[in-house]
């Protein structure tokens, strides 16, 4: 009994030392105070990073183009104007759990509807008239507006800036005003 006792206690001991070994390793890794260099850099790097990297370009294409909206509106007498895509982002940052991930996901799905459809894309890009898919866009930010503004929301205005990651090549699409 004292040699299996002893063989447990040893064992128990190594498996403690691995797992010591592993978080540190994953810490070193992850730390975001300092940068890590030369073998600690390399060591943490080789057991941290997956054999098999399952990037999130598995599930979903890389995105192509970043969309901004901006929208011109009149509320209370004023001029109101705002980049609609950057105030429901930062909206989202504050309260994960408002609902403003569905909103953000509706608005760059319809934008992305629009501009992979519209025959737009190689001519002047706007004033916009009878395009399904920016009639969509334009009911989106309606509704937003009006839930946003307590239905104060008239003369809006839209402008949709996409700006190709790869060439940096923008398209500018702006409509002639709705309510």
């Amino acid at each position: 009994m004292n040699v299996a006792n002893s063989l447990k206690s040893i064992f128990t001991f190594l498996v403690l030392i691995a797992i010591v070994i592993h978080f540190s390793i994953i810490l070193a890794y992850t730390n975001p105070v300092y940068e890590l260099k030369g073998k600690t850099k390399f060591y943490s790097q080789w057991y941290a990073y997956p054999f098999f990297d399952q990037g999130w370009k598995l599930f979903a294409p890389v995105p192509v183009n970043n969309y901004h909206l901006y929208v011109t509106y009149q509320a209370e007498g004023t001029t109101q104007k705002i980049n609609l895509s950057q105030h429901i982002k930062n909206k989202q940052i504050l309260n994960r759990f408002n609902g403003y991930e569905t909103m953000s996901l509706a608005l760059n799905n319809t934008i992305h509807a629009f501009e992979s459809s519209t025959k737009l894309q190689n001519k002047l890009n706007g004033p916009i008239q009878n395009e399904l898919t920016y009639t969509m866009l334009q009911h989106v930010v309606k509704q937003y507006l009006a839930y946003y503004s307590n239905n104060q929301a008239t003369n809006i205005q839209t402008i949709l800036l996409v700006e190709n990651v790869i060439t940096h090549q923008q398209r500018v699409y702006f409509d002639g005003g709705f309510n």
